[in-house]
């Protein structure tokens, strides 16, 4: 489906370099950012396997969404090629 969508300039910019530098697609890395959005609401009502480690942070969705994207953002640049 196409759609039109307004974007500030800084994050266009932002995401364009984003695709550049992985070597994807503009589209793709929306969709793939859209999908992350998606998820990461579905999956706060899931408690993540870190937070059995690190407490429950009771009360506090807010902070535990937030370590919870600093997470999964990190853990997904991690280049294939650093494993071997």
């Amino acid at each position: 489906m196409k759609t039109t969508v307004e974007l500030p300039d800084q994050l266009m910019k932002k995401v364009k370099a984003y695709a550049q530098r992985r070597k994807r697609t503009f589209k793709d890395v929306l969709i793939e950012a859209l999908k992350r959005v998606i998820i990461d609401a579905d999956s706060l009502k899931i408690e993540p396997e870190w937070k059995k480690c690190f407490g429950r942070f009771q009360g506090s969705r807010t902070e535990t969404a937030a370590i919870q994207r600093v997470i999964d953002r990190d853990l997904s640049v991690i280049d294939q090629e650093d494993w071997k």
